[in-house]
């Protein structure tokens, strides 16, 4: 094989050597980049545009439970539909970020259900807000309970004044109109119906009246005028009472009517949004499960693929390495070690010893150059062997006429020094095409250069000697 294929095919090895660890890593790069995308694009947007849903229907859900809550004032209640309106465009936004992603057929058939939940969530929200937005009144259950309770006192108010004007006795119950529990209480109340404090305010003139009355009955008590009391007590007592009582009355059913409202909307939370509500986060649990596990799975992969990767990449550098200097030791050695024999035959044929032989048995440009070396050996010791026994021996022939004889000797020794020239150039070319190979491998072509430089002044020792 000659060196420039040589040459060549290290070259070839080396190239497929880092072909084989770049596609490795490349590989590895690309299983580790699909991994990733998995997690970063599609698991984990899955899971925040999920947590956006449940944490927006979470939000819904509490604000319903506000609203549905007698005992909160409409301040509260105002801001749960504030907090309605931004929880529903949250969970529209979850459903943007996670509806157009990939999905495995688990979740798209769990999703599937989703949409219309959803949508009938919505419906059943909008007629309980409805609904909720009926009632006016603050904590209408203690409200209600407050007018009720009053109510009976002044009932019970009246029925003492009677048994005491009856019996002729002082009355001694409340008869100040602005001390008694109704009139501490409607001091203090304050209400954002207008319909409710109308009522409330219509009280007030009947409610002076009847504790008036009281006053006035026991005046007459005091006169000696108990005859006068019970007719009193019927013409005004009686009719004040029941003035009273009808606005008791009638704000009894302004909060009832609330009540009622509540109550409409808390039918309509238990019966349609509760088992749509537990429907729907029975599933969203079940796809955040499963894109929970996806993750750690891609997760997992891709870590798995990258330390396979760095240790195969790894394996395959020092396995590359370990070739590439074994190819490049044993082809530089293959090189410098006969060339260095070439050399030291030329010295040794520049010092006389026309013996020497390389007998190499090689195919390629060395091997040329070592058989064009045997057979420059072998013609020169022919040739100079035959001058020298001319000399020692003499021709007949030549014997008469030394000169001739010495022309003679002179003429072999030319045709000698002409085919050592000839030799010479042969070696120049054999240097030529092994410096022309070996330029594709630094260190071989060193030693090639090396090599060619000290045969050529080896050469021309023996030109000169000769």
């Amino acid at each position: 094989m000659k060196l420039f294929a040589k040459l060549t095919g290290a070259f070839i090895v080396v190239a497929l050597i880092c072909a084989m660890v770049g596609g490795v890593g490349w590989l590895g790069i690309s299983f580790t980049e699909k991994g990733l995308y998995e997690v970063s694009d599609v698991a984990l947007p899955s899971i925040q545009g999920l947590g956006l849903i449940m944490e927006s229907a979470n939000g819904i859900k509490s604000a319903e439970r506000t609203l549905l809550n007698a005992a909160f004032d409409m301040k509260t209640r105002q801001r749960q539909y504030d907090i309605l309106v931004k929880q529903w465009a949250e969970l529209q936004k979850g459903r943007t970020l996670y509806e157009p992603l990939p999905k495995t057929p688990e979740e798209a058939e769990l999703w599937k259900k989703a949409p219309a939940l959803i949508s009938q969530w919505q419906t059943d929200n909008a007629k309980l807000v409805e609904k909720a937005k009926l009632i006016k009144m603050d904590d209408m259950e203690s409200l209600l309970a407050e007018i009720v309770q009053r109510h009976l006192d002044h009932v019970k108010w009246v029925y003492s004044l009677e048994v005491a004007s009856n019996q002729g006795k002082q009355f001694t119950g409340q008869l100040d109109p602005t001390l008694c529990g109704f009139g501490k209480w409607q001091s203090a109340f304050k209400s954002e119906n207008v319909a409710f404090n109308a009522i409330i305010s219509a009280m007030t003139a009947p409610h002076q009246k009847l504790h008036a009355y009281g006053k006035e009955i026991n005046d007459l008590l005091a006169a000696g005028k108990a005859d006068q009391t019970s007719g009193l007590f019927e013409q005004e007592v009686r009719p004040a009472l029941h003035s009273i009582e009808e606005q008791f009355a009638a704000a009894e059913q302004n909060v009832q009517a609330d009540i009622v409202s509540l109550e409409a909307a808390s039918e309509i939370a238990i019966s349609s949004i509760r088992p749509v509500f537990d429907e729907l986060m029975k599933a969203l649990d079940q796809i955040a499960d499963i894109n929970m596990k996806r993750a750690e799975e891609d997760s997992r992969n891709a870590k798995a693929t990258a330390i396979h990767s760095k240790t195969t990449t790894g394996i395959a550098v020092v396995l590359g390495a370990i070739i590439a200097v074994a190819f490049g030791f044993f082809l530089s050695r293959s090189i410098s070690l006969p060339l260095a024999q070439g050399v030291a035959m030329l010295e040794e044929l520049g010092r006389g010893h026309l013996n020497i032989r390389l007998r190499m048995n090689r195919k390629d440009e060395i091997g040329q150059m070592a058989g064009a070396l045997d057979s420059f050996a072998d013609s020169l010791q022919n040739e100079t062997v035959k001058a020298l026994t001319m000399l020692a021996d003499g021709d007949l022939t030549f014997a008469a006429n030394p000169k001739d004889a010495q022309d003679e000797v002179g003429n072999a020794l030319q045709k000698a020094g002409d085919d050592l020239n000839v030799m010479v150039a042969e070696i120049n070319n054999a240097t030529e095409q092994i410096a022309a190979g070996s330029g594709q491998v630094s260190d071989a072509s060193q030693a090639l250069s090396q090599g060619a430089t000290e045969a050529a002044a080896a050469m021309e020792e023996i030109t000169s000697s000769m």
